[in-house]
């Protein structure tokens, strides 16, 4: 029994905790088509990017989306990763009260779960149009539904967030895609658009712990021979 107990602490002091990470990706330059997203196409616009040199699995993702002009309520927008997305903007303002959403030309927010503001609804919140400036932090749409359905189904919550990427690579393709789902209304840009994403520690090897690790088998060889030629 005792010579488990050692074993475990031996195992212990092999690895410790390395530290998280957080990284930031801006991408402001080489948008596709120039940044601009196509009025009423069923081909939305979207910008693939390859992201890699990250340590960890992730833990938490933010990202900021800048706009200018155009209907915010004529727009979809996602991000994937790893066969995954997370719908950011889902037609705002639609709902079975106003069938065309929100007029507002563009917007520059994070999105971020830890956001206590639902953006789909932001016209309810003071001052609205300096909460969606300046990168101020809200919840992502969520609205896992087409853009194209009934104005009335808008009303429920969204049920998917950025925490479906936590514990994935963060290492591989990002994608955002973003439609202009109905014609008029002017053409949205897009000025920019920045990732960061938070890892949790890995357990690594140390240098101290591998040399109490070999202490400790030292120290048990020793003791197993001592037992065996009393």
């Amino acid at each position: 029994m005792k010579r488990k107990i050692w074993i475990g602490m031996v195992a212990m002091g092999l690895t410790v905790c390395g530290w998280a990470q957080v990284v930031t990706f801006t991408f402001n330059s080489n948008l596709p088509n120039g940044g601009v997203v196509p009025d009423g196409s069923a081909v939305p616009w979207s910008d693939t990017r390859q992201v890699s040199g990250i340590n960890g699995l992730i833990q938490k993702v933010a990202l900021r989306l800048s706009l200018e002009d155009g209907y915010n309520g004529d727009l979809y927008a996602y991000i994937s990763h790893g066969g995954k997305k997370v719908p950011l903007l889902n037609r705002v303002g639609v709902g079975s009260s106003s069938r065309w959403g929100y007029g507002d030309p563009g917007l520059d927010v994070t999105f971020s779960d830890e956001a206590s503001r639902d953006i789909h609804w932001y016209q309810q919140v003071p001052q609205y149009r300096d909460e969606i400036e300046e990168g101020k932090l809200w919840r992502p749409d969520g609205r896992d539904i087409s853009p194209l359905s009934d104005p009335a189904d808008f009303d429920a919550s969204g049920t998917v967030f950025l925490s479906v990427f936590q514990g994935m690579d963060p290492n591989g393709e990002w994608t955002l895609v973003i439609g202009d789902v109905v014609s008029g209304g002017g053409t949205t840009t897009v000025e920019g658009w920045e990732l960061s994403v938070e890892t949790s520690p890995i357990p690594e090897p140390t240098m101290w712990g591998l040399g109490m690790g070999g202490v400790l088998l030292a120290w048990m060889a020793l003791h197993r021979r001592k037992t065996s030629s009393s």
